[in-house]
């Protein structure tokens, strides 16, 4: 074979190949097509892989009888050679599927070929232009493609099989690429082998039809997004390792796996990723290690079937929306020893009722509870960092306020609540969805009120912003339908952006005349009174 297409292999297994047919005389156009075909992972039989002594004859009839195609490159020089009108007259005999491909212009075709070229779809590369062919080998059968590619040096698969239902790992391969087997649709059963220590990111992502994983307790590392949008698997089991040895799961690796319903980790699992088993829509339950001591970044956000979940003693840290968007929660145990909650932790836990903060939280991020509309209390154990009075979260010294439960409770008569003197900032989202408060009113010691403070207070009809404060966040007032009154001070000098957006088309802005609230009420058209 010639040095420059020394890449090229001659398939001689017994998955389906391509038997390929071409004069010697095109054999630099022909092999520079045959390296691109190559490249898309086809096995290509050709007569390169003939051996001295063999019957020509008897060899390329048995190599087309068992072929899946025949590629047939076209030119008057495969009319004039023997061996390539026998090739072509035995595919059309024994009915094996023609791709001609004419790799010179105007080529005489014999009568008595005719019909067989004819019958078959054609390409005609113009001074043998690559680019045209892709199209054309997209329609080559894809059973004789194969992607699996392994570096033996590394003791690796870099490529996976495309179109197999069942894959085991070699014994000896310790590693699978990144994207090794993403989106193989047909794959439904994979036997990790005795020796595979790890698996890339995205190793298998996409694997639509794979219900049922079992991966053995020698695997070490499981890659980023490994097993992402696996959106039929059902049931998981990772190993304990017989040696003690900590497995890593990486960030998203079964993200949007949105039939699992059953995990089973090792015990010895040290941390969970952000994102591992985020909108795994159908988890209504898993137990987590007692070695975990930290709950990553959005870990089980979107888990809306999740009910109940312990978090075990030595968890640190719960990120930012861990929980977020588990919408069935009803319960959540935290432990002492758990030292940060982050933003949005448990954002949107709708059906979450009540929560108790162990003592020994030092960092609450901003609204860790915003949308949860049925939060009636929150209760903090003896903490030097956060306090709660009658339910409402505070810091210690109760200069800021961090969270009003949404659905707090308050005397009927009255319906308002007075923040106590002592806060000078109201928090982020710490009034969201309030469901009763009808009126706040705020001491001149808040000079600070937070991004969304009262988002969707649906109740609230009238509050004041004292002339401590100098800024009004966005959103602030946001979805409040109900606000009929709202006075605000000519502190304000800066305003962010939808304030008022949602609110009650009769809501009137009490104000001074040419302060920053009139001018803005004059832009977006918003009643007001000057007082």
């Amino acid at each position: 074979m010639d040095n420059n297409y020394s890449d090229l292999k001659v398939y001689n297994g017994d998955e389906p190949y391509i038997f390929v047919s071409y004069s010697h005389k095109n054999k630099e156009e022909v092999f520079k097509i045959l390296e691109h075909i190559s490249a898309c992972h086809y096995r290509l039989w050709f007569d390169e892989g003939l051996s001295p002594g063999d019957e020509f004859a008897k060899v390329l009839h048995n190599k087309i009888k068992n072929c899946c195609a025949m590629l047939i490159f076209l030119s008057d020089d495969v009319f004039n050679s023997n061996y390539c009108k026998f090739e072509i007259f035995t595919g059309y005999v024994l009915q094996k599927r023609l791709c001609p491909l004419h790799i010179q212009k105007n080529v005489k075709i014999p009568e008595e070929f005719t019909p067989i070229i004819n019958s078959s779809h054609q390409l005609t590369l113009q001074e043998t232009n690559i680019s045209d062919i892709n199209g054309y080998i997209e329609k080559l059968p894809r059973e004789a493609k194969d992607a699996l590619i392994i570096d033996e040096e590394r003791h690796e698969i870099v490529a996976g099989e495309l179109y197999s239902s069942n894959v085991v790992i070699p014994k000896s391969i310790v590693s699978i690429h990144s994207g090794a087997y993403k989106g193989r649709h047909e794959l439904r059963n994979i036997d990790f082998g005795p020796d595979l220590i790890q698996i890339g990111e995205e190793g298998f992502r996409s694997c639509e039809s794979v219900e049922s994983l079992s991966i053995p307790g020698q695997v070490r590392v499981i890659g980023d997004s490994a097993f992402r949008d696996c959106i039929n698997l059902k049931e998981l089991h990772i190993a304990q390792n017989s040696e003690g040895k900590s497995i890593e799961i990486g960030e998203r690796a079964f993200e949007n796996c949105i039939k699992l319903q059953t995990v089973d980790l090792p015990i010895d699992l040290k941390e969970i990723f952000g994102g591992c088993f985020n909108s795994c829509k159908s988890l209504e339950s898993i137990l987590i290690p007692e070695e975990v001591t930290s709950i990553g970044e959005n870990a089980f956000g979107g888990c809306s079937a999740l009910r109940d979940i312990n978090i075990p003693q030595g968890v640190t840290k719960i990120d930012d929306l861990a929980f977020s968007g588990c919408s069935a929660l009803t319960r959540i145990e935290l432990k002492e020893g758990l030292l940060k909650i982050g933003k949005n932790a448990f954002k949107d836990c709708t059906e979450l009722i009540e929560i108790s903060i162990p003592s020994t939280v030092t960092k609450i991020g901003t609204s860790p509870f915003r949308g949860c509309t049925k939060l009636e209390n929150i209760i903090v154990d003896k903490s030097r960092y956060l306090k709660h009075v009658d339910g409402v979260l505070f810091n210690k010294n109760k200069s800021q306020l961090i969270c009003f439960p949404a659905n707090k409770h308050l005397d009927k008569d009255n319906n308002t609540y007075s923040i106590p003197d002592s806060v000078t900032e109201i928090g982020e989202w710490a009034f969201a969805d309030c469901s009763f408060v009808e009126k706040i009113i705020i001491p001149d010691s808040v000079t600070e009120i937070g991004e969304g403070a009262f988002y969707k207070c649906k109740q609230l009809k009238s509050i004041e912003i004292p002339d401590s404060v100098l800024r009004i966040d966005d959103t602030i007032f946001r979805g409040c339908e109900n606000l009929t009154e709202v006075t605000i001070s000519e502190s304000v000098i800066e305003i962010g952006w939808g304030i008022f957006s949602g609110c009650s088309p009769d809501m009137i802005v009490k104000c001074k005349k040419n302060s920053k609230i009139h001018l803005y009420c004059e832009e977006k058209q918003i009643q007001y009174q000057l007082i």
